[in-house]
């Protein structure tokens, strides 16, 4: 069956799990009249309140409600509801060590201790913290994971997804041998944008005002440890506040790196 919707991927996963489902309508009761089905069709509706129809099978579409309560009904119909959890949020942290580089947008990997998932795209730094493309679908495939952590986790970002610790090592040793009169915080070996390259190595507590040349293995392996590794420390907070605060930077920050 080829797929054309959200609607066939639900189907094509019930029926993955049940083989006896063979069929489905898509029924909006505003529009369309009672049609009769077998126990073995899945009816998905969009009904109102003065219709009343019977099936084996049912899919309720409710939308985003973000409050539990919002589900009672289901629950009195005998139904189990599964609770509902945030999703598509971004990594914030009570001090982030990124402050003052709100809208540089950048390419990593990214990953949560103690959940096997890791996502590499994009990414870009918020006055809160960081958001984008990569840390918002992480976020959604760790929801059920991240709430039981009470959304205090901490994330590691590989700034240099395409290398490997190895690899970062010996482009640092070459750049370095090859530019020994340079500045450590002027020349910059990696795709990593200017700005946040600085940042980084503040973080590892070199002198960026060094020369490549008196770099010593002591400060290069500090280097390598963190773009290969950053830990991250994220404690979120769901306050309505900060939550249209954040939904308003992260629009504008989003919208200047689209360019649009």
């Amino acid at each position: 069956m080829p797929i054309k919707n959200v609607i066939d991927l639900i189907f094509l996963k019930i029926r993955s799990d049940n083989p006896n489902v063979f069929s489905y309508y898509v029924i909006d009761l505003n529009v369309c009249g009672y049609r009769e089905c077998s126990e073995k069709d899945i009816i998905i509706v969009n009904a109102n309140k003065n219709q009343s129809y019977f099936s084996k099978n049912v899919i309720i579409a409710t939308g985003g409600y973000p409050k539990f309560s919002s589900y009672h009904w289901i629950e009195q119909l005998g139904i189990n509801v599964i609770h509902p959890v945030p999703s598509l949020f971004s990594f914030n942290a009570v001090k982030s060590p990124f402050a003052g580089l709100e809208g540089v947008s950048f390419d990593a990997n990214f990953s949560i201790k103690g959940i096997h998932i890791n996502i590499t795209g994009p990414a870009i730094i918020t006055h809160w913290g960081i958001s984008g493309p990569a840390p918002l679908k992480l976020s959604a495939w760790a929801a059920l994971e991240l709430y039981t952590k009470k959304y205090e986790y901490e994330v590691s970002i590989h700034f240099c997804p395409q290398l490997n610790q190895s690899e970062i090592q010996n482009e640092l040793l070459s750049f370095k041998s090859t530019n020994g009169k340079s500045k450590i915080n002027k020349t910059n070996p990696f795709k990593i944008p200017a700005r946040l390259y600085e940042r980084l190595l503040i973080i590892t507590g070199i002198d960026i005002q060094k020369n490549w040349g008196d770099v010593n293995k002591k400060e290069i392996a500090a280097v390598v440890a963190t773009f290969e590794r950053y830990d991250y420390d994220v404690i979120y907070y769901f306050g309505n506040e900060n939550f249209e605060n954040e939904i308003h930077s992260n629009y504008r920050h989003l919208m200047n790196y689209l360019d649009l």
